[in-house]
């Protein structure tokens, strides 16, 4: 079997990382909301443990992280119970941001998650794992300060929708 064949091979045999389109049918798939990917994900598209300590990395009480209304405002945070509510909402209604800070944390514990992964390639967001790895290598080079509100996202249902991996890949090259 030729290198060629086993990699279309091991495509195949990777489920999608799809929990539908609402939080009673992602429930109904076993999924749950993944504060690390920002999404609802099914279990052998999550790390929990990565996901735990990320959730603990953060600058809060215990180590949480701010999600904020805006990139501009900081009165308005949600919780992480309001991120996984929020995969519900219309597109114009599901986004929130966080800090670089985050942004670095993010990619430090999405690139644990995958090399602990290897043999099932977990969704990560954008189309292939060494796009996202790029991203994030050129995100913490540009060693902008932590604090900056800069990072958008959108919580959802699994793997990214073709406008919202449209978003992502133009986002690449950073603001």
């Amino acid at each position: 079997m030729g290198i060629s064949a086993v990699v279309r091979f091991r495509k195949a045999a990777v489920p999608p990382c799809n929990c539908g389109s609402s939080i009673a049918e992602a429930l109904t798939l076993d999924c749950k909301y993944d504060s690390l990917s920002t999404s609802w994900l099914p279990p052998h598209c999550r790390d929990d443990e990565m996901t735990s300590l990320f959730e603990k990395s953060g600058p809060g009480p215990n180590g949480e992280w701010n999600y904020y209304a805006s990139n501009f405002n900081t009165s308005k945070v949600f919780t992480i119970e309001e991120m996984a509510l929020m995969a519900e909402k219309p597109d114009s209604e599901r986004q929130a941001w966080a800090t670089i800070e985050w942004h670095d944390k993010h990619c430090f514990f999405t690139l644990l998650k995958q090399v602990r992964g290897r043999a099932k390639m977990q969704y990560t967001g954008f189309p292939s794992g060494t796009a996202h790895a790029e991203h994030c290598a050129m995100g913490m080079a540009e060693r902008r300060p932590g604090k900056q509100i800069v990072v958008s996202m959108n919580p959802g249902f699994g793997d990214a929708k073709p406008s919202e991996l449209k978003m992502m890949i133009g986002h690449m090259g950073h603001q």
